[in-house]
């Protein structure tokens, strides 16, 4: 429900224990999973081909470029039939997209104890034109107080998964499509008794749910797409890692395959970050030519870079490459403005 959470003292034991074994866990659960920062860098190096030196060197950038692109559709046989499908190509057009607690103030009144999306609508909307697509998050940095897995997390807000129904409803009406989050790490919490993929399928179809965001996940696993297919209920897959190679992490991250099912995913485009705060990320003047959008010109990339206030690099890298953007600015609760 909506109270605030009440741990009895006689659970104060159990609750502390099993926080500290989710905080204990995620780190391996990260490593086994592909977990994106264990796995490699999540940063131009992988996502970007670099821009060319010079006007001199540009035709050998191109023709390089060009012949990565072959070989890698020849390895997978790719064929990109998954842009075809209509239950999942709305993504071709999705290129606003913030991430958004469900707590925000603009998204569920305290009093009403109503979710309130013509409110959060008319703000971005006011404010920067709209969005396409809305990831919804109610569970880190919430998780592991107790022994309620992520679902539950869903299950418990206000309303319960009716509310949830309605809230994507509501969202679906203005022709925004829903994500919900997916925290791959969470081994430590209430079990399903089946794995997380079929859950995550089964709970999206019931509520009308278009997808998820797959928080530290280098690549969508087959079984991910697989068990929306199998409940006839096709879900797209949005992978914080994006679906870039990467070395490390379990064997399908360092292969392009899932590029055959995923058709949307973050992108970090930074070189690095400042030394002065460690968080600031740094780009290049000219921006580089991403990866994914390069193998097949109808994937979209969410350009993210959660701290910013200014976000004129990432704009103008996304426009550049013709993807969209991560317009997320309620962090954990710290508003980024």
């Amino acid at each position: 429900d909506a109270s605030p959470l009440c741990v009895p003292s006689t659970a104060i034991g159990r609750a502390v224990a099993m926080l500290l074994l989710t905080t204990l866990l995620a780190p391996l659960a990260h490593s086994l999973l592909g977990g994106l920062r264990g796995a490699a860098a999540a940063d131009a190096r992988n996502t970007l081909f670099a821009a060319p030196v010079d006007s001199a060197s540009q035709p050998a950038w191109l023709q390089h470029i060009r012949e990565v692109r072959s070989q890698v559709r020849k390895q997978i046989n790719y064929s990109g039939a998954v842009y075809l499908d209509s239950a999942v190509n709305w993504t071709r057009l999705s290129f606003v997209q913030p991430q958004a607690h469900l707590f925000d103030r603009y998204l569920y009144d305290p009093v009403a104890h109503t979710f309130t999306v013509d409110r959060f609508l008319e703000d971005v909307t006011a404010r920067y034109g709209g969005i396409d697509s809305i990831l919804i998050w109610p569970t880190y940095t919430n998780i592991g107080i107790d022994a309620r897995n992520q679902f539950d997390y869903f299950r418990a807000l206000p309303g319960g998964l009716d509310a949830l129904t309605k809230l994507t409803s509501d969202f679906k009406a203005k022709g925004v499509r829903v994500l919900w989050a997916y925290n791959p790490w969470d081994q430590g919490t209430r079990d399903e008794g089946e794995p997380h993929w079929q859950t995550l399928a089964r709970l999206l179809k019931l509520t009308g749910g278009d997808g998820f965001n797959g928080d530290t996940m280098t690549t969508m696993y087959k079984e991910f797409w697989s068990a929306g297919v199998d409940a006839g209920y096709r879900v797209v897959g949005e992978m914080e890692g994006g679906g870039y190679p990467v070395k490390g992490g379990r064997h399908e991250d360092a292969s392009w395959a899932s590029a055959e099912w995923s058709l949307m995913g973050w992108g970090y485009y930074d070189k690095a970050k400042t030394a002065a705060d460690n968080i600031t990320y740094v780009y290049d003047i000219a921006p580089g030519v991403d990866r994914f959008k390069w193998l097949d010109g109808r994937h979209m990339t969410h350009v993210c870079d959660r701290w910013a206030k200014n976000r004129t690099d990432t704009l103008q890298y996304a426009f550049f490459n013709g993807v969209g953007y991560e317009s997320w600015e309620n962090v954990w609760g710290i508003f980024m403005y």
